[in-house]
């Protein structure tokens, strides 16, 4: 049995998510599943590792992020980073990962090494950006007005 996901083996289980995950994004109701589905996960396990915790905290503002995106109250990511936020929110929930997450000790590493993968693809800056958005606006969107000149 396979004790560590490599960052290889990560983008490849992302990948292969990654198709689902934009069909999840179509749909509000899909969407809204997936990450009260992601919610729920992380309060089950909430105080049971420090590096879930951490985790947790980073993934708390990711849902955020896509929900505001699903709104079209924030659109200041690329979509291709949202989908592939998407696609680790999937891979968090699925019984069918490279560690089943039923095993003490070890079961959630390869969760943290997708999550980590999505952070070090651009997800940091951009919750950074989106955490300054939400401190620096009204949470208002913005008109996608285009200036016509005469």
């Amino acid at each position: 049995m396979k004790k560590r996901l490599t960052e290889k083996q990560a983008k490849k289980e992302l990948d292969k998510r990654k198709p689902e995950a934009e069909k999840i994004l179509a749909c509000k109701e899909k969407t809204e599943y997936v990450l009260n589905a992601v919610t729920d996960l992380f309060d089950t396990l909430k105080g049971k590792s420090t590096s879930i915790d951490s985790l947790f905290d980073n993934t708390k503002t990711t849902i955020e992020l896509i929900r505001s995106y699903i709104k079209g109250e924030y659109r200041e990511i690329p979509f291709g980073l949202v989908v592939s936020a998407m696609a680790a929110m999937i891979y968090l929930i699925s019984p069918l990962d490279a560690i089943p997450d039923f095993i003490p000790g070890i079961g959630y590493l390869d969760d943290i090494v997708i999550i980590t993968l999505v952070f070090k693809k651009g997800l940091d800056i951009e919750l950074t950006k989106y955490l300054e958005w939400k401190t620096n606006s009204n949470n208002i969107p913005k008109p996608n007005f285009h200036r016509i000149y005469t």
